[in-house]
């Protein structure tokens, strides 16, 4: 196999910066919207890494829903994107502002739990949705993983209308071992999830994280078919724009996401979908935190 290491015809905004990579054997161009801006990938460098089985998915194993049984990790191209979206940052409401100047960041506790207090949503049912704690070697970033089960947006073929909208809304339990000595705020998510997409066909994937109480922007993100891949996207709030859980105060995580595909000038007979469906834990979300002593 070879590595492909991608280069974007860098588009700018001024409220979207990002730097995308794709790996795999792929297009010379891998046309993708991210927060509105469109980008192009242009193949920049080829450098050979081994040889690998063919990782195709073989668009043959069409179930009579018209969905392809993907098997995640015979994906042919993954797509990692790493974001920083000042505009999704800006808009945190009230009383939780952020840091003035960039927190003095310590070392978590030794101990972090959590839990799945509730889920709900056509995209995850109760019972649908794993939690649990994850400790980096760095623990500046300890966090926690969260798993979701057949959680997948589809549209065209036989799938019914309202296959093509899913939406999913987690409350999580998440306490340090001394949350009156530290307060932790979410400083990135890693998204993944795939997608097998028509040309001419489009999906969109929404997400957002916040105290219960509070609300905070989502970040959006799309793509557009023709498609076939894993695909993975880092959002990461910028230091001085860190919101931390008040002092003393224990509310829970609020963890929404939406997917959506729009068959738009594709075929209709032929089935598109997006998912993060991750059942086997080869595809799952990882929120990273960063901590501070709390005065």
């Amino acid at each position: 196999m070879v590595r492909v290491h991608w280069r974007t015809a860098f588009q700018e905004s001024s409220a979207t910066h990002f730097l995308a990579r794709q790996v795999g054997d792929g297009v010379e161009n891998w046309p993708l919207t991210l927060n509105g801006v469109k980008v192009n990938l242009r193949a920049a460098s080829v450098q050979a890494v081994g040889e690998h089985p063919d990782r195709r998915v073989d668009a043959s194993s069409v179930a009579e829903t018209g969905v392809p049984q993907v098997k995640r990790n015979r994906m042919r191209k993954r797509l990692v994107l790493s974001v920083v979206s000042a505009a999704a940052l800006a808009a945190t409401v009230a009383s939780v502002p952020p840091a003035a100047a960039g927190p003095r960041l310590v070392p978590g506790p030794w101990h972090l739990t959590i839990k799945v207090r509730e889920s709900s949503g056509p995209g995850c049912p109760k019972g649908a949705v794993r939690a649990y704690a994850d400790v980096d070697d760095d623990a500046y970033h300890e966090g926690f993983t969260v798993v979701y089960d057949n959680y997948i947006a589809q549209a065209g073929g036989s799938s019914r209308p309202e296959m093509a909208r899913q939406s999913c809304q987690v409350t999580l339990g998440v306490r340090g071992s001394d949350p009156y000595t530290y307060t932790y705020a979410i400083s990135s998510v890693d998204y993944e999830g795939s997608a097998y997409l028509q040309n001419g066909a489009k999906a969109f994937v929404s997400a957002a994280h916040n105290f219960q109480g509070y609300d905070r922007e989502p970040v959006s993100f799309s793509f557009n078919g023709p498609y076939d891949a894993n695909w993975k996207v880092t959002h990461q709030t910028p230091e001085e724009r860190l919101v931390f859980l008040p002092c003393g105060q224990e509310r829970y995580v609020v963890l929404t996401t939406e997917l959506r595909v729009a068959p738009l000038t594709s075929d209709p007979s032929k089935v598109s979908f997006i998912s993060m469906d991750g059942g086997d834990s080869s595809l799952r979300t990882d929120y990273h935190l960063s901590w501070k002593r709390c005065p």
